[in-house]
């Protein structure tokens, strides 16, 4: 569904710019707290914020969609934003 991936992008979009925005501290001693604390603010309200955006934009198009069915999107997208912040993890690890 279009409306479903243009969600997707802005939110993929979005993790990026916020992971980006954290990278920039990768020198800091304290990095590795930061992700922690990053990833705890950030992914706390994820699927909800997502679920909302995903709610408010179906219904701008006039699509109704069967709550398990938004709730099945949502888990995907955050799934992959997750996905996406868990990196810098990895990435710090192997530093």
């Amino acid at each position: 569904d279009v409306v479903v991936e243009s969600v997707e992008e802005r939110w993929l979009a979005r993790t990026l710019e916020e992971c980006n925005a954290l990278r920039a501290y990768s020198e800091d001693e304290d990095y590795t707290e930061r992700i922690d604390t990053f990833m705890t603010e950030y992914c706390t309200t994820l699927y909800d914020e997502i679920a909302s955006e995903l709610i408010s934009m179906l219904g701008e198009h006039n699509i109704s969609l069967p709550e398990d069915k938004v709730a099945s999107y949502a888990e995907t997208i955050m799934a992959q934003c997750y996905t996406m912040c868990e990196t810098l993890h990895v990435e710090n690890e192997m530093e």
